[in-house]
């Protein structure tokens, strides 16, 4: 765990300050090869104090995986992996302010036929496409055509 710890870069929102601050140090520390001696108490919720801290001593290890373990947690919006795709902050996706100022210009440079049509042609055409495909869909189902459904009578009995 700890030599994939070690090869993966974070960011954080303003929110996980401490705890970026605190991954930070751990990585250099482990870098260094030494074992990390600081360690931020604030991380530590009260329900797992018992676990880790023992006589007012923190267990470095179990201080180790409580911190993997709050990475994982936190990877859903707090704390970002820039080069992965999965992990990485929406600011990286969206166009930039100075860009999004010429935003017609993208807009018919990008060559998409949904973005340059009205709003309203598009909700009709996208409409009249839905209930296409509703008509076509019910029609395979009354002809008994589509196996993954199954029609059941009001009193529970299979057609």
């Amino acid at each position: 765990m700890r030599k994939l710890f070690l090869t993966l870069i974070f960011e954080a929102s303003n929110t996980t300050k401490t705890l970026i601050d605190q991954i930070n140090a751990t990585q250099s520390t482990f870098k260094s090869d030494n074992i990390p001696t600081n360690h931020n108490r604030r991380l530590i919720k009260p329900s797992q104090l018992t676990y880790i801290i023992k006589d007012g001593i923190v267990d470095k290890f179990r201080y180790e995986v409580q911190l993997y373990l709050l990475v994982q947690s936190k990877l859903s919006g707090q704390l970002f992996i820039p080069n992965t795709l999965k992990y990485r902050c929406l600011i990286d996706d969206l166009v930039n302010n100075d860009d999004w100022k010429r935003k017609i210009e993208l807009i018919k440079s990008a060559d998409i036929e949904k973005l340059r049509t009205s709003p309203k042609q598009l909700t009709s055409a996208l409409k009249s496409e839905l209930y296409s495909k509703m008509e076509t869909v019910s029609q395979r189902i009354q002809n008994g055509d589509n196996r993954n459904v199954i029609m059941r009578s009001r009193s529970g009995k299979t057609k």
